[in-house]
């Protein structure tokens, strides 16, 4: 069991745990107390059996808030992601759509700022025709579940390996200055993590966001 998303709410800290038995894939739901102990809320709001007619195999989570709904972006093996919401006041009640995109090594940020609400910078591992593998940020709209491309770490030459798994962070709670951090595979055969500062400027009246590196 790994467990990941970890969303804090008024009272107490919610976690989504993905089972690492491929036999009975599932999320289950855990609450944090004050020293960390796992209190299991429902074991499984999202399984295969819920799912007979598409292919799933749910692994990594992450979760956000807006409005009294938690939201959870939960990675799918075999296919595109998921999109998961609830009530807080009802977290054993969870309602899924499939995506139009995969997430792999995903994390997501949202804005405080009132004019921005519903807009999220999302940055997952992506690919591309010819199999090279980048991290990539997108602006994402929870309520159309649309995304659009911001930015593109680009692989160094030759490398075809694994990236992203990426940290994100307004500097200060500065919302214009976003810290990207994010690991790359090498041609040694190791890793390097690499950590970019993202100026992020409205474009016109929609909150488009161009970033520079």
């Amino acid at each position: 069991m790994v467990v990941g998303g970890v969303i804090p709410l008024k009272k107490q800290r919610v976690g989504v745990a993905y089972h690492c038995d491929y036999n009975n894939p599932k999320l289950s739901l855990y609450s944090f107390d004050d020293d960390n102990n796992l209190n299991l809320i429902d074991d499984n709001i999202f399984s295969f059996q819920n799912h007979q007619n598409i292919e799933v195999l749910p692994t990594e989570t992450k979760g956000f808030m807006q409005d009294n709904i938690i939201y959870l972006l939960t990675r799918n093996n075999k296919g595109n992601a998921f999109l998961g919401y609830a009530d807080i006041d009802y977290l054993t009640s969870w309602k899924w759509e499939q995506l139009d995109f995969r997430l792999e090594g995903h994390n997501i940020i949202g804005f405080k700022s009132p004019q921005y609400k519903g807009k999220y910078i999302l940055a997952t591992r992506a690919y591309d025709k010819k199999g090279i593998i980048t991290t990539k940020l997108y602006k994402f709209i929870v309520e159309t579940k649309e995304v659009e491309e911001l930015y593109e770490f680009k692989s160094p030459e030759g490398v075809r390996n694994d990236t992203a798994y990426v940290g994100l962070s307004f500097k200060n709670g500065d919302e214009s200055k976003l810290y990207v951090s994010y690991y790359q595979s090498n041609t040694n055969g190791g890793s390097d993590v690499y950590v970019a500062i993202m100026e992020i400027k409205e474009k016109d009246e929609t909150a488009n966001y161009h970033n520079t590196y």
